[in-house]
């Protein structure tokens, strides 16, 4: 499974073995992914953080094709988003020196 940010601020969920899209995840306008960072937690709880262009992130419940939340996290730009291996921690960085 990858995800693919389109310049649209949408996200594709596709299944790339089987060349097929799954479903979209939607943005507001005038805000663009710039990272993507998935989460399979011990649960079955996939999740995918979404970095976006005007520093906010968006995490979404994959199985419920759900948004969870979405917050403020950089001045600028996220352009590196990484979940902690079986941890509930995210790390973002951005262009504005700052890592969350």
């Amino acid at each position: 499974i990858i995800a693919i940010g389109l310049n649209d601020g949408n996200v594709w969920i596709c299944d790339a073995k089987q060349d097929k899209k799954l479903f979209c995840l939607g943005h507001a306008q005038g805000s663009l992914p710039t990272s993507i960072s998935f989460n399979s937690g011990e649960q079955n709880c996939s999740q995918i953080a979404v970095g976006l262009s005007d520093g906010e992130i968006a995490l979404w419940n994959l199985n419920e094709k759900k948004l969870i939340s979405i917050w403020k996290a950089h001045q600028k730009a996220v352009v590196s988003s990484h979940f902690i291996n079986n941890q509930p921690i995210l790390v973002t960085s951005s262009g504005d020196n700052s890592i969350n």
